[in-house]
């Protein structure tokens, strides 16, 4: 069998590899008749029902804190003198501040806005045709359903006091002077016990490590040391054979288009010393998401929310969480 080729591309397998009544589809024809053909074969797909098993992860560990780990509510703190005076632990005697990220800012930039730009990100780099959307999607449900049963988990289960606890309680001393114990005159106060760790630290660096990686693995340097992907071909549902033929120094993974698998080859090039400074830019740049994560973090120690060993704790849950979740579908850190 003699191997079907393009005119256009370059050869990429040996003399002698067959490709079986197969011929290479240009990416530029895509139609809107091509993307629902797509879109419907991707429904019926083994990787539709990993996308599923993936949102229903994140949905049972938002859950699961709440019902496993009972949350550890200490005892108010304070010494009672003889002379009645009451003193109080200064440590959680911080001013209650407005917070400089409320919880409605940190979902709306650290959850679906680094979601929505990583998407856009892929859409214009990679196309419509490919996977990228269906590992982000994936990515992104298991970091944050990671970080959120981890930091939950460990909330609860401490118990340990904001450092504007008093005035989140705002405990009724009276009762103490008359020598019943102290209690907090707000009702709702679950959250003056979860210090530890800081959330929101955590779902900062969850978003924003996941977006930074994704712009390290597409436009950082990658890891092929002199080398970068120059070129993406795809060949509809190419032979064993072919497929053995392709170097092993190509990167091949795997897309949906006109309902049937395509197999994507991305190419390495050798490339002028000008493009490994163009791209350690683009690796700074990179770091622009971790920079808001570091500022969020920070902001709940100014603002008397946290400690900064629930910060430090809450990052590196996040970061790793993150960093592990996208290794699973995408090139891990090291490898960029």
């Amino acid at each position: 069998k003699e191997m079907q080729s393009s005119s256009s591309s370059p050869e990429l397998y040996q003399q002698g590899a067959s490709i079986n009544s197969h011929q290479f589809v240009d990416a530029s024809t895509t139609t809107s008749s091509s993307c629902f053909l797509s879109f419907s074969f991707y429904i019926r797909s083994f990787e539709f029902i990993e996308l599923i098993l993936c949102f229903v992860f994140a949905a049972i560990t938002n859950v699961v804190p709440l019902f496993v780990v009972p949350l550890n509510k200490r005892s108010i703190p304070y010494l009672y003198t003889e002379s009645g005076d009451i003193i109080l632990d200064l440590i959680h005697d911080e001013e209650l501040v407005k917070e400089t990220i409320s919880d409605t800012v940190l979902i709306v930039t650290c959850v679906v806005g680094t979601l929505i730009l990583q998407l856009l990100t892929g859409l214009i780099v990679h196309g419509a045709g490919s996977m990228d959307a269906h590992k982000t999607l994936c990515v992104y449900s298991i970091a944050f359903g990671l970080n959120s049963l981890l930091t939950e988990a460990i909330k609860n289960y401490v118990g340990y006091l904001r450092p504007n606890f008093y005035d989140l309680c705002q405990t009724d001393w009276d009762d103490v002077v008359d020598g019943g114990i102290p209690a907090c005159a707000n009702v709702d106060m679950s959250n003056g016990y979860k210090s530890f760790p800081s959330g929101h630290a955590g779902t900062a660096f969850t978003g924003c490590t996941l977006y930074t990686l994704y712009l390290l693995g597409n436009f950082g340097i990658n890891r092929h040391r002199g080398r970068y992907v120059e070129e993406i071909r795809r060949i509809s549902n190419c032979s064993d054979a072919a497929e053995s033929a392709i170097p092993t120094e190509d990167r091949v993974d795997e897309a949906y288009r006109d309902g049937e698998i395509v197999t994507i080859v991305l190419r390495c090039q050798d490339v002028p010393k000008t493009t490994h400074m163009i791209r350690r830019i683009y690796s700074i740049l990179s770091l622009l998401p971790m920079a808001y994560a570091f500022f969020v973090a920070v902001s709940r120690v100014r603002d008397n929310f946290h400690f900064p060993a629930d910060v430090m704790v809450g990052s590196a849950i996040g970061f790793l969480c993150s960093t592990f979740a996208h290794g699973l579908w995408f090139p891990s850190f090291p490898q960029l």
